[in-house]
């Protein structure tokens, strides 16, 4: 039987009812007596002592442990937290010829995400020098994307004597990337638990090519060009998931630190059905009653994704997976009219196949009353 953490009205109830016992039997304490009293901070005592236990318990196991705790358990196994990076970008500064600008030197946006400088530079003749900063904390909040149409400032957090108080971005602040959350952290700890390193497996890719920051998800193909030969193919965390040429290079420069000296490795990019990197398109029509039920609409497009997140680019997709994901969303009278992958049809009843490393999205899910 599960233990079950007591409420502070329990506890209270059980300190006042061991009172009466003791001391006097078969009365009541009175309703303001001294000793009730006591036994309500009694209890609010012991229930923070049970909060404790509470807390303490879940942080035993990977599956409940968080922050600090959980990294305790990464330890353990060796995987580390990916820690994030910070965006950095290129500002100009405009002041009097001669003026130096000190390293560290503070600008922040008006929503208060602060930059420094990382070296110190002086102001030239032409009344502007260029440097660049870096943001103060990881993550994407740091990142900013340069139009050289509309001039974005920073402020100064401490002025500069004749020096501008505004810095003008010349070139995207890029490259932040968020500290890994509990979630995906705790993931990669039960992937190493349940499949552990057997000195090159198709797992140990997919691990490898985890633990690189920007990295969202991974899967691994062996002998996809031949014999030893391993393709991995990944998404980014971005809201675009598909990889920068950046990205690719660095896991697959990781990936050359790890793996057996012998294989050949590709790392490669999700793709459309015609190998471009991009999503695989896919355009859904069905017919269902109440077709202008935008709650409905949304739970079948939530529930479409929900099954093609996960899914391993280049695999088929099963047409039941597709019905059930839609008679998941509470839809009981529907026909699915067409489905096709960017230009390519499937009939309503015909899995759909996929190509290379082909990673499916939803593009269009159009709706029309069922007759």
């Amino acid at each position: 039987m599960p233990w079950t953490r007591p409420t502070i009205q329990q506890i209270t109830s059980r300190i006042e009812k061991g009172i009466e016992s003791r001391l006097f039997g078969a009365v009541s304490l009175l309703r303001r007596a001294v000793l009730r009293i006591l036994a309500r901070v009694f209890a609010g005592a012991i229930h923070t002592s049970y909060g404790f236990i509470d807390f303490a318990k879940d942080q035993i196991f990977v599956t409940t442990a968080e922050g600090v705790y959980l990294e305790r358990h990464g330890r353990l196994w060796g995987i580390a937290r990916r820690p994030g990076s910070f965006a950095e970008g290129t500002v100009e500064f405009t002041g009097p010829a001669g003026t130096t600008i000190p390293a560290d030197t503070r600008i922040q946006t008006d929503a208060g995400v602060e930059y420094g400088t990382l070296s110190a530079v002086v102001i030239g003749g032409g009344g502007t020098i260029s440097v660049l900063a870096q943001a103060l904390e990881p993550g994407d909040a740091g990142n900013i994307t340069y139009n050289a149409l509309i001039d974005y400032y920073f402020q100064l957090i401490s002025p500069i004597t004749g020096v501008n108080s505004s810095a003008l971005l010349t070139t995207d602040m890029a490259a932040g990337e968020d500290p890994e959350t509990d979630e995906e952290y705790r993931s990669r700890i039960l992937f190493r638990i349940q499949a552990p390193p057997m000195g090159g497996t198709a797992d140990d890719y997919i691990a490898w090519a985890l633990e690189v920051d920007g990295v969202g998800n991974a899967w691994s193909y062996p002998l996809a060009n031949g014999l030893g030969t391993v393709s991995v193919c990944i998404i980014s965390n971005d809201a675009n998931p598909t990889p920068s040429a950046q990205l690719l290079a660095d896991v697959a420069g990781h990936i050359d630190t790890k793996k057996p000296v012998t294989a050949a490795v590709t790392v490669a990019s999700i793709t459309d059905n015609l190998g471009n990197p991009d999503y695989a398109d896919l355009h859904i029509w069905l017919s269902i009653v109440n077709h202008d039920d935008l709650d409905l609409r949304q739970r079948i497009e939530d529930s479409l994704n929900s099954l093609f997140e996960p899914h391993k680019p280049g695999d088929d997709i099963k047409i039941s997976q597709v019905r059930g994901a839609i008679a998941a969303a509470g839809v009981v009278d529907y026909r699915i009219d067409s489905i096709y992958v960017g230009i390519q049809p499937y009939p309503g009843d015909s899995d759909i196949v996929l190509n290379g490393f082909a990673y499916p999205k939803i593009d269009t899910l159009s709706f029309q009353e069922l007759l």
